[in-house]
């Protein structure tokens, strides 16, 4: 099964950009994909509660934009913000200096990122503040007993 076949392109993008090759539209939608996983899949597997912090600006700046009849479109706004995979629950605001807080509703985008991302960009999504040469052990860690000691 391809990438399109996990997660296909929403018919509303297609339908608004009819003259957009297959290939550039799969591509913008792969960016969108990749940009949501990265900004997402660390809070989610992180954090035990259900709204995470989310950061619009640089998601929507991540995504970068595309030219389509002379015209500069937004992904993040084309393909719309989070496409059902969230749902935002506070906006953020640089006046407030509060962050935005949104839900997952679906975590198929993170499928896709575990299933067509590298290794070693999963491994720096987690990983990247550690210095490299920071000794660390193999520790195998029983899931209930550390539930229960951060309970």
């Amino acid at each position: 099964m391809s990438e399109e076949e996990v997660i296909p392109i929403p018919k509303s993008f297609t339908n608004r950009f009819p003259d957009l090759s297959e290939d550039k539209a799969n591509k913008y939608w792969k960016r969108y994909l990749r940009v949501l996983a990265k900004h997402t899949m660390k809070p989610y597997v992180t954090l035990s509660s259900k709204r995470i912090s989310f950061p619009y600006k640089k998601a929507r700046d991540d995504c970068s934009s595309f030219r389509y009849y002379g015209a500069r479109k937004s992904i993040w706004s084309e393909f719309g913000e989070g496409a059902g995979f969230i749902q935002l629950i506070t906006k953020g605001s640089n006046l407030t200096k509060k962050n935005s807080e949104i839900i997952i509703k679906d975590t198929r985008h993170l499928q896709h990122a575990l299933d067509v991302q590298d290794k070693e960009e999963i491994y720096n999504l987690f990983y990247s503040d550690c210095d490299d040469n920071t000794e660390c052990d193999v520790v195998s860690i029983d899931h209930s007993s550390l539930t229960h000691y951060i309970r």
